[in-house]
C-alpha cells in the first residue's frame, strides 16, 4: 500500500486541471452564446411581424464628439449611418432612429440619401 500524499497547510487550493475553460470564462462564453441566440430570435420575431422592442429610440450623435486630441468636433454623416443602422433599427422594431448633426449641409445629405432609398432607385 502506498503512503498517503503529504498535504501542507499553506499549499493553497488543489491544482486545477489544465483541461477546459475556467468557470468565469465558461460563464462569459455562455452569456455571449445566449445573447446571440436572443438577437437571432428577436430578428426572426421582427421578420414575422412580432413586436421585438417597444418604446426604444436610437440616436447617432455626430456632435459633440471628442477626438483623440481631446478637441470637440463634429463627425461626418455617411450612407452607412443612414441606411445600415436604419435597417437594423427596423429589424429590431425600434420606435425611431435619429441622425443628429448641427451642420445644415449634412441635413441636406441625409434628406438626399433618404430620398434615394424611399423614392429613387434604391
Amino acid at each position: 500500500m502506498a503512503p498517503a500524499p503529504v498535504v501542507r497547510a499553506d499549499a493553497g487550493p488543489p491544482a486545477r486541471s489544465a483541461r477546459g475553460p475556467r468557470p468565469e470564462r465558461r460563464r462569459a462564453g455562455l452569456a455571449r452564446r445566449d445573447a446571440r441566440r436572443d438577437a437571432r430570435g428577436a430578428a426572426r420575431g421582427a421578420a414575422r411581424g412580432e413586436r421585438a422592442v417597444s418604446g426604444v429610440y436610437l440616436a447617432l450623435v455626430h456632435h459633440p464628439v471628442v477626438d483623440r486630441a481631446g478637441d470637440v468636433i463634429t463627425t461626418a454623416v455617411t450612407n452607412l449611418d443612414v441606411h445600415d443602422i436604419a435597417r437594423s433599427a427596423r429589424t429590431y422594431d425600434l420606435a425611431g432612429y435619429y441622425v443628429v448633426t448641427p451642420i445644415e449641409a449634412q441635413h441636406r445629405l441625409v434628406d438626399r440619401i433618404l430620398g434615394h432609398w424611399r423614392d429613387g432607385a434604391g
